[in-house]
């Protein structure tokens, strides 16, 4: 190994190896330009198993639903609602935009973005108007909270 390059590896303050570049000795010898060496003790390393998540190859819907809310409401009781609706094709829910007419006001708008997937089928409108009619009935029976006006 060259004397002043050279370092060791280390994972979770364990050394598991070494990388360094070939000393110039043995480079000239071997007739090698600039050659760098590696060693990974691979049973120091922690085997993990990766597990593979199927995805839709369908195409994703996205609906954006402005809502009307009390302005000293966080967002937190709104996302545990939202994220109570039970149905397989409401993939993900999140706050996209918030306005605010007056800076006392009352009320703001919160804008949330449902995306709606099917795992083995493309989406109808139907489908689209059920789930989002599913997740205003959770908003308006759980927070009192519907569609801007």
């Amino acid at each position: 190994m060259h004397p002043h390059q050279s370092a060791h590896i280390i994972k979770e303050g364990v050394k598991i190896g070494f990388l360094a570049k070939l000393h110039p000795n043995a480079e000239e010898f071997f007739s090698l330009k600039s050659c760098f060496v590696c060693e990974i003790d691979v049973s120091k390393l922690p085997q993990t198993t990766k597990k593979a998540v199927e995805f839709s190859r369908f195409q994703k819907s996205v609906r954006d639903l402005s809502l009307e809310v009390p302005c000293d409401l966080s967002y937190a009781p709104i996302r545990k609602c939202l994220e109570s609706v039970q149905t397989p094709l409401l993939k993900s829910v999140y706050p996209i935009d918030i306005y605010k007419e007056k800076p006392n006001a009352k009320e703001m708008s919160l804008t949330v973005r449902l995306e709606l997937q099917a795992d083995d089928r493309t989406l109808e409108e139907k489908d689209i108007v059920s789930v989002t009619t599913e997740v205003l009935q959770a908003l308006k029976n759980e927070l009192n909270i519907g569609l801007k006006q």
